[in-house]
């Protein structure tokens, strides 16, 4: 029976770029799964992102992947970095790395995708709802749009609080959309529950930038006899079933957060 590998967050940046990638990644990606899925922030670099993901293009039968919000600072080749430019150009940098991939590498962007004869997988970055510390903190939005100010993405994507509003409502729809589609596996950067928040960051309001309300979406889902929703962002590995759908995070990231979360596993599902 064919095999898949869920992972996220390989960060390949914050690693020594001169180490091989089995010698990297050894006891983590697992070349005996026929296909692996990529869920977002592979990469902070242009050149460093296409060479790791044709490397694993090498090692597996077909590679799917999404960006994650590290990825979407990712420049075109001869830009030095994406300062003052729209979310949609940006957007729009990231999407052209498909140009320079082998043909068994696929950037999800809205798209579903046929793996095998009955397994189907769609994806999509995703995006926060930015309503988690409001509903569950029961903290004042304007606080949150504050922190919003000094967060990753609004100070290296330069995304304005109009742009992360716009680029929720464009995701919104695009996950909507690849359900409709019925897929097996939906895949996403972002995690699609609230209860998906590690413990250690439940109470923190940073949190509302890594997670959104998608309770319908994984209800509808489960109608449509979906089976995987796979996400990343945050670095906590963990195996959940929510409204009857599995949603699977397995994420590599950073060196120093080994004893915080513990080693990487090697989690590989068995698809029809």
């Amino acid at each position: 029976m064919p095999t898949i590998q869920f992972v996220s967050d390989l960060h390949r940046d914050f690693y020594p770029l001169g180490k091989n990638l089995a010698g990297l990644y050894k006891s983590y990606l697992n070349p005996k799964a026929d296909f692996l899925a990529i869920a977002g922030d592979t990469s902070n670099c242009f050149d460093t992102c296409v060479k790791l993901l044709t490397e694993l293009g090498k090692k597996y039968k077909a590679v799917y992947w999404v960006p994650g919000n590290h990825d979407l600072v990712i420049p075109r080749k001869n830009y030095e970095f994406i300062k003052n430019d729209s979310i949609t150009n940006s957007m729009n940098y990231i999407f052209a790395i498909q140009e320079e991939l082998p043909d068994n590498v696929h950037l999800l962007n809205g798209d579903v995708i046929q793996i095998t004869e009955k397994t189907s997988i769609g994806g999509t970055i995703g995006y926060c709802d930015f309503e988690y510390a409001e509903k569950i903190l029961k903290a004042n939005q304007s606080d949150v749009w504050l922190h919003w100010q000094r967060w990753y993405d609004a100070v290296h994507i330069r995304l304005s609080r109009s742009d992360g509003e716009a680029l929720w409502k464009m995701q919104l729809q695009k996950m909507q959309s690849i359900i409709e589609q019925k897929p097996t596996i939906m895949m996403t950067h972002f995690m699609p529950h609230y209860s998906l928040v590690h413990k250690k960051y439940a109470s923190n309001i940073l949190s509302s930038f890594f997670t959104f309300d998608g309770s319908n979406l994984l209800s509808d889902m489960h109608k449509n006899s979906g089976k995987y929703w796979v996400c990343g962002h945050t670095h906590d590995a963990f195996q959940k079933n929510i409204n009857g759908i599995d949603i699977v995070c397995n994420p590599f990231g950073y060196p120093d957060e080994r004893l915080i979360f513990g080693k990487p596993s090697d989690w590989t599902y068995s698809i029809e």
